[in-house]
């Protein structure tokens, strides 16, 4: 991984370069395509946005090679979920609107 695209601080070396990899992937794979597929981006929106940032709403090719410095918060990883991970409170009042549901937050280092 090369130095500017680091975060900052103590890091996480495997977890790291395990983002990293994965973001070299998903770069390949739309470089490879040619465009930016709608389902790459919205991939893009749910797993690497939190880590890596937003794309522009329309990206092109030159969006997806853009240099992207880590933020320190380290992507999901495991087994593959189709569910977006979310955190529900433990107790839900009945009388109340639904809570809105939000990403789980980000694992930081140490």
């Amino acid at each position: 991984m090369p130095s500017w695209a680091r975060p900052s601080g103590q890091v996480d070396e495997k977890a790291l370069l395990d983002d990293w990899r994965s973001l070299v992937a998903w770069q390949f794979y739309n470089v490879k395509k040619g465009r930016v597929r709608t389902r790459m981006i919205e991939i893009w929106r749910q797993y690497y946005a939190p880590t890596w940032g937003p794309l522009p709403d329309k990206p092109k090719i030159s969006d997806v090679l853009a240099e992207r410095r880590h933020s320190g918060c380290y992507m999901a990883n495991g087994p593959l979920d189709i569910a977006s991970p979310v955190e529900i409170p433990t107790s839900l009042d009945c009388r109340r609107r639904l809570p809105v549901l939000q990403p789980v937050p980000c694992r930081r280092f140490p």
